[in-house]
């Protein structure tokens, strides 16, 4: 195995999906459900690839500043966070 892969996991649980987004385990499983997050199975097990989060927080940022949406949800509304109006 190659140094890069021997500290991170390449497949992560809902849960710590969940934790590295910031977001809860019941989100993910909606995110998924919806298309907007990629994920596998293993026999009866539900994994999210490392590349999957990344590339869902990359489409996220894509949107225009001042406007926070997930992709395919055409809510553009403009976003409250960090004190904008």
């Amino acid at each position: 195995m190659t140094a890069d892969l021997q500290g991170e996991k390449l497949l992560l649980t809902p849960l710590e999906a969940a934790a590295l987004l910031g977001i809860g385990r019941t989100k993910v499983y909606a995110l998924i459900t919806s298309g907007k997050l990629a994920s596998v199975r293993i026999d009866t097990s539900r994994r999210i690839p490392r590349a999957a989060i990344e590339a869902f927080v990359a489409a996220l940022t894509v949107a225009a500043p001042g406007i926070h949406t997930l992709p395919g949800d055409g809510d553009t509304r403009p976003s409250t966070a960090y004190g904008q109006p």
